[in-house]
């Protein structure tokens, strides 16, 4: 069993050595990814090409439009659908004869092996030779040899052709594995630049969230710093210093409104709302460009006064056209923003309703004292009077003893105290001392234990 052996070239060439040999063409049409060439094409590869008596081409095609061009001149297909796979047999020898057969379900071997065969049968011209004399016969003969070298030529060019493409194939094949490995570095090298830059990028990051947060810290220092001098401002007001610390503080303020070489000044102000405002300034520059930036963020309204902490001083007009370092504010500082309050702001002290009141109590006190003078007549007050009578006594019973009666200087009687006790301390110990002179019954007689006590035992 030999295969059908399928020529490689074009269409149009099959034709012509079909035709010089006057020979079969089988052309094959094929529809690429349908079942009917699939069931076709296993029916070829069951066929023997040994029961063909003549010589043959073979061709697969998957173009009908091809075909009509090419073989248009002995028959062109019509009405064939463009789903459907067929075999077309034609006889390239005068007179040309075509036939075909369609892919159809029911198609199985016989039928197919019976098509071909009876297609490939010799045509009338072919029988009418076979009767010639013997003469025509040698020269039939020759004239096979010829084809027959003729196809064996073709067969070696397309055996070369078939080489050539093998070739021109494996060469393609790795230039494109060789553009492949080309794209592989450059994405590699794309994605490693990638991260590189991503790298530097969150370097720069860091260092500028750490300029930040330096800064960020140095805004608190200042606060802190501000809190602090405002807190030892506050407790040397309520110290009441006296007139050698005055001067003593008026010598630390000269020494404090030294300026300090600095080329920025930072500057913390406070607001009558409890807000606060940080900002760097050049050391070079007056208490002016402060206020207008105060103004341009609208953060106090217009005639306000800038006043400082410690030493405690309000700048006036003149002090505001002078320089960060000659009003000694460098490098650090802290200011305070005194709003002026407007005339609406200030309530009388009496409205309508408040001057009925008054004058209703002012009617009513007469009143009042009579009732009070009625009562103690009575003797409603008694409660009061002996109130009196024993703040009397106590404040003689105080003088008598020497010590200060309560109100004087001394603190209030405390309630469970005896009259005439004083504390003696003893490092984190208070005991109660007897100041008139009483004995007191020894600790041992009294139930004064406490729970680390071993007396009971």
């Amino acid at each position: 069993m030999a295969p059908i052996l399928w020529f490689e070239g074009r269409l149009d060439m099959a034709a012509r050595v079909a035709q010089h040999n006057k020979g079969l063409l089988f052309v094959v049409l094929e529809r690429e990814g349908m079942e009917t060439s699939a069931g076709l094409r296993r029916l070829w590869e069951q066929f023997d090409a040994t029961l063909l008596s003549r010589p043959y081409v073979a061709v697969r095609v998957n173009d009908l439009q091809l075909v009509r061009s090419a073989l248009g001149h002995i028959h062109s297909p019509e009405d064939v659908s463009p789903s459907v796979s067929l075999t077309m047999v034609y006889d390239c020898s005068p007179p040309f004869s075509f036939d075909s057969l369609q892919w159809s379900s029911d198609l199985n071997y016989d039928k197919f092996h019976n098509f071909i065969l009876n297609s490939a049968q010799k045509s009338p011209a072919q029988s009418a030779s076979l009767s010639q004399p013997a003469s025509t016969s040698t020269q039939e003969n020759a004239a096979d040899q010829s084809v027959e070298e003729k196809v064996k030529k073709a067969r070696q060019l397309l055996e070369n052709k078939r080489k050539i493409d093998d070739e021109n194939k494996r060469k393609e094949e790795k230039e494109k594995e060789l553009e492949r490995i080309k794209n592989a570095k450059a994405m590699q090298q794309t994605q490693k630049e990638k991260d590189e830059k991503a790298l530097i990028e969150a370097a720069a990051q860091r260092r500028k969230d750490k300029v930040e947060a330096e800064k960020e810290k140095e805004r608190v220092k200042a606060l802190l710093q501000a809190d602090k001098e405002e807190r030892e401002y506050r407790q040397k007001m309520m110290m009441g210093m006296n007139a050698g610390n005055t001067q003593n503080e008026k010598k630390e303020n000269i020494q404090l409104n030294k300026p300090i070489p600095s080329d920025r000044c930072r500057v913390l102000v406070r607001f009558p709302d409890g807000s606060c405002l940080v900002e760097e300034f050049p050391s070079s520059d007056n208490l002016h460009s402060l206020i207008e930036l105060i103004l341009q963020k609208k953060l106090a309204t217009p005639g306000f006064k800038l006043s400082q902490f410690y030493p405690r001083r309000v700048f006036s007009e003149e002090e505001k056209g002078r320089t960060y370092l000659d009003l000694g504010l460098t490098p650090t500082c802290t200011l305070i923003v005194l709003q002026d309050r407007p005339n609406s702001d200030i309530k009388p002290l009496y409205d309508g309703a408040n001057g009925f009141w008054i004058l209703l109590a002012a009617l009513f006190s007469p009143l009042q004292f009579i009732w009070t003078k009625l009562a103690e007549m009575v003797g409603f007050g008694g409660s009061n009077t002996a109130r009196g009578n024993d703040g009397t006594n106590r404040a003689n019973r105080a003088e008598n003893d020497g010590t200060p009666a309560q109100g004087q200087g001394q603190e209030p009687h405390r309630r469970g105290i005896p009259t005439g006790a004083a504390i003696r301390r003893r490092g984190n110990i208070a005991r109660l001392h007897n100041a008139n002179g009483e004995e007191q019954e020894p600790d041992e007689d009294m139930a004064n234990y406490n729970g680390n006590s071993t007396q009971f035992f």
